[in-house]
Formats: C-alpha cells, sequence, structure tokens
C-alpha cells in the first residue's frame, strides 16, 4: 500500500511538472468551425426559453476575429467565433421579463453569469459556460431591441496549434566569421550627346508608354 501510494504521488508530481512547462493555449482546441456550430446550437437552446412567438433574425454573419489579445496570455493565430440573432416579434415593454427567462435557463444548465447590467434605457446579461468557456449574453438597447449573441474561447482554426514564425539563424561564432562580399563597384557610365528633335519626341514617346504600364507588385 505504501509503495503504490508513492509511486501515485511521483505521478502526480510529474504530471504538474509537465503542465508547468507547457506554453498556454499550445494545445488542440475544436476546430473554427466546430466552434461555429456549437455557438449556433447554444443560441438556438437559450432562444426556445423564451416566449413561443420569438421570431430570431440573424444579425450579421458569422465572424472569426484574430484572438490578439486573449485571457490566457496564449499565443497569437487563434480565433473567437461569433454569432448574433435580433429578436422580434416580443412586446418590446417586456423585454426585462424575457432576459429573465433566459437568465433562468443558463443557469439550469452550467452557465454562470458573470455580470448583470441593469440600466435605465436598457439591460446587458453576460454569461459563461463552465464546461468549455464559451460566452453568451442577451440585451435589450435604448431602442427596446433585444439581441443574443454566443462568442467562443480562442481556438486553433483547423484545432492544431499552428506555427507563429520560423526561428532565427544561430549567430556565428568569433573565431569562425564569414567572409563579407564586397558590394560590386559601379561602371562608368558614356555620356550621351544631346539627341536631335526627333529623338527629343520618341524618347517622350517611350516615357509615355513606360507610365501608363502597370507597376509590378514587390
Amino acid at each position: 500500500m505504501r509503495a503504490t501510494a508513492v509511486v501515485a504521488a511521483i505521478v502526480v508530481v510529474l504530471v504538474a511538472i509537465a503542465s508547468c512547462g507547457e506554453e498556454p493555449g499550445m494545445h488542440n482546441t475544436i476546430t473554427q468551425d466546430e466552434a461555429a456550430k456549437r455557438g449556433e446550437d447554444y443560441l438556438r437552446q437559450a432562444i426556445m426559453a423564451l416566449p413561443p412567438q420569438a421570431r430570431p433574425e440573424p444579425f450579421g454573419p458569422i465572424t472569426f476575429d484574430p484572438c490578439d489579445d486573449p485571457t490566457d496570455r496564449g499565443p497569437r493565430g487563434r480565433v473567437e467565433v461569433s454569432h448574433r440573432y435580433k429578436i422580434n416579434g416580443l412586446p418590446p415593454a417586456e423585454n426585462s421579463r424575457h432576459i429573465d427567462l433566459v437568465k433562468q435557463w443558463w443557469e439550469s444548465h452550467g452557465w454562470r453569469v458573470l455580470s448583470d447590467d441593469r440600466r435605465t434605457n436598457g439591460r446587458h446579461l453576460w454569461v459563461e459556460n463552465t464546461a468549455d468557456s464559451f460566452h453568451m449574453s442577451i440585451t435589450s438597447n435604448p431602442g427596446n431591441e433585444l439581441y443574443i449573441g454566443v462568442t467562443s474561447p480562442c481556438v486553433w482554426p483547423k484545432g492544431t496549434p499552428e506555427p507563429t514564425g520560423t526561428a532565427l539563424p544561430e549567430p556565428a561564432s568569433s573565431g569562425d566569421q564569414p567572409a563579407v562580399a564586397q558590394p560590386p563597384q559601379p561602371k562608368p557610365v558614356a555620356r550621351r550627346r544631346r539627341p536631335t528633335h526627333d529623338e527629343d519626341e520618341e524618347d517622350l514617346s517611350l516615357r509615355e508608354t513606360w507610365k501608363k504600364r502597370p507597376r509590378r507588385q514587390q
């Protein structure tokens, strides 16, 4: 029994050391397409908590935004997948009650409330899924419009970490410096004779033709 306990303790320590050495965010995730599908499922489930006359209308396309400022301090190259719906067909005067219905559904299905901002001219409720860190919100704005949205955590587009750059080459040692090539010396340019009147017109025509040619991309 004692030997088994010692072995188990060693395994726990090794796992902890390995996890500490892993760079934040450098692990497999669901793909961006899977995140879009999961977010859409979450939206439809939450909308089902509203009265049956609610008519959801997509508010813009699904977006795949760069995750440039991630909360896990992980690498760039990942994306956040977001989608929103506008809810039509419900009495605007009862928006707060409708938000409470969605809030009750969220709290009973594994979501925790992050903020519930009640304003004189609207309300904004923000929640997080405790299992996969998806975020959702439902908002009534000053115009009495009701919106519900979802945002995924940072995910790799294809589900696996991708390199963000190539390593710089190692500097050469002081005793083995590579030879530095000397720049070629410019050749002397022969002096042109002054062109005649006919040559001036031909040269001007060539220059105008050259200006009209499209520039090559660098």
